[in-house]
């Protein structure tokens, strides 16, 4: 064999494994292109999981914020409705204790009558200040409560009603509880009064107001509790109660209670009033009481006035 020939050979075999070792390279590139695509697909696989976690979570939390929401305003009004309810709930119980100690009849205080909250404060005030007289306009347990307070101070008590049937109630009630001597209970239509060129529908009551101021002084202390007309009967309703007592007791101590104070109507006479008293330059003091209806009391000094002529209702 030449030179050459064996030079070829070399040559040869020094290519095969030139090529051997170019496909081995490709393999490998090959392989690890392959595992890195595996990889990459993997890594995919787990960000698309971290992204669906991701959005249960955050669908998981606002449900559950959803929840704690309504599980807050749920709790809210349960509270709020145990707080309406409870003052209710505890006068039952005194009234049935009381039935079954004493066989003592029970009493609502809710609904047809006054709350308790402001039976409350007119049993302190009453047995406060010990007033001469008593007005009240709308009758009710309240009127059965104000007889029962007059019966330790006695005192003229006139309670005026122009609804038939809550008239007849009161009466029964203040018979059952023999409290209907102590009670002047008077039933009359509303009847059309004016003030200042406005007209309002009110009691009947004028004539036998002006009775009872008749054994009335400058010293003496009226309460006047305006629990009525109802609001649906005219614009203002209980508006004229003011003008008509200032007309008809002119020298006394008067304490006017409005209860429904949280209404607007009953917000709007009580400006009114006042506006009448300061224009009459009649001394006054206000009270607004945070009941659950709201009370507003005006304290009215007539006694230190001089000179001051009631307008004419």
């Amino acid at each position: 064999m030449t030179s050459r020939t064996k030079n070829e050979e070399c040559d040869h075999t020094a290519t095969e494994d030139l090529l051997l070792h170019l496909e081995k390279m490709i393999s490998d590139l090959g392989q690890a292109i392959a595992e890195q695509n595996s990889l990459l697909r993997s890594v995919n696989e787990i960000k698309d999981r971290i992204d669906n976690i991701e959005s249960l979570l955050i669908a998981g939390f606002g449900h559950t914020k959803k929840q704690l929401k309504t599980i807050d305003s749920n709790t809210s009004y349960n509270f709020k409705e145990l707080n309406s309810e409870l003052p209710t709930l505890v006068n039952q119980q005194i009234q049935l204790s009381k039935f079954f100690e004493s066989g003592e009849i029970p009493l609502s205080f809710e609904g047809w009558t006054i709350a308790p909250d402001l039976a409350i404060r007119l049993i302190t005030d009453v047995t406060l200040h010990k007033f001469d007289g008593i007005v009240e306009f709308g009758s009710g347990l309240s009127t059965c409560l104000l007889a029962k307070l007059s019966s330790s101070n006695p005192c003229k008590l006139f309670s005026f009603e122009h609804h038939k049937e809550y008239f007849a109630k009161t009466s029964n009630l203040l018979e059952t509880l023999n409290l209907d001597s102590r009670v002047n209970l008077i039933y009359g239509k509303l009847r059309n009064v004016s003030y200042e060129n406005f007209s309002y529908r009110f009691y009947t009551c004028i004539a036998t107001l002006k009775r009872m101021a008749k054994g009335l002084n400058a010293s003496s202390k009226v309460m006047v509790l305006v629990d009525g007309p109802p609001g649906n009967t005219n614009n203002k309703a209980r508006f004229p109660a003011l003008p008509l007592i200032l007309d008809c007791f002119p020298n006394c101590t008067i304490h006017v209670y409005l209860d429904d104070f949280n209404r607007a109507q009953e917000q709007e006479i009580i400006a009114d009033w006042e506006s009448i008293l300061i224009s009459k330059n009649i001394k006054f003091e206000k009270e607004i009481v945070d009941l659950k209806k709201g009370l507003c009391i005006l304290k009215i000094y007539r006694n230190e006035q001089q000179g001051i002529e009631d307008e004419p209702l």
